[in-house]
């Protein structure tokens, strides 16, 4: 499967609260995942303006705000290099930004990002980090759902405070 098919798969998967009526009273981000051969592809999706505190206190500049440019994009990927992490046999892959953007999440703006890891062979069993905003919410939630291509295997994972790190297996 290339890689144009596997992000429009992680555009197309439905989220957990794509309903209506929702309020972001709750502190969560959400991502799919799509694991196919040596690649991983996820979609993350941040409330926005969690994002852009975040992103403030990690600069510590409490003017910062998002914008669709490289600067943020640099900002972003320093901030997810500390707080999210996919790792094959003990190793962390590399991430990079493919695609970004903004959207609405019941009403409320959200930023994503669509990052890409590598390995070095293909990926069955790998150890996820996800810590994303944490650092300013004591009841902050991140789920996220893998799906092994190319039998659509999924697992869906909920990462808190002392359940920040999963093994995933589709092995």
């Amino acid at each position: 499967m290339t890689v144009c098919l596997l992000l429009a798969a992680l555009a197309l998967a439905p989220l957990p609260g794509d309903g209506a009526g929702a309020l972001h009273d709750l502190h969560v981000t959400y991502g799919n995942a799509a694991v196919e051969g040596n690649l991983v592809l996820i979609r993350l999706r941040l409330f926005k303006n969690d994002l852009e505190e975040a992103l403030r206190r990690h600069a510590a500049d409490p003017q910062l705000t998002l914008q669709a440019n490289p600067a943020t994009d640099g900002l972003f990927m320093k901030y997810v290099s500390e707080k999210f992490s996919i790792a094959v046999g003990g190793e962390e892959l590399p991430g990079r930004i493919v695609a970004s953007g903004e959207d609405l999440l019941d009403r409320e703006p959200v930023w994503w990002y669509t990052l890409q890891f590598d390995a070095p062979e293909p990926v069955t069993t790998f150890r996820v980090r996800n810590t994303l905003l944490f650092e300013l919410f004591d009841d902050q939630r991140n789920v996220v759902k893998f799906v092994h291509f190319p039998e659509e295997t999924q697992r869906t994972y909920s990462f808190a405070e002392g359940e920040a790190v999963f093994e995933v297996r589709f092995s």
